[in-house]
């Protein structure tokens, strides 16, 4: 690994909200639906999070 990969790696920058795969997805289908024009704007938005299968999370 060359030297600024490493300091990349390390740096407490990086990472500050600790975000991961599933959180950042989730974040951008909750702003899709939140600005899709067939989602009512009047009414409560509810989404389901199901608990991962045999083969992790399936979408």
């Amino acid at each position: 690994m060359s030297g600024i990969a490493s300091k990349v790696l390390r740096s407490p920058v990086l990472n500050l909200r600790r975000m991961t795969n599933i959180g950042t997805f989730r974040a951008y289908l909750n702003e899709y639906l939140r600005n899709h024009p067939r989602i009512r704007k009047d009414m409560t938005l509810m989404v389901r999070q199901l608990a991962p299968g045999d083969n992790g999370f399936t979408a």
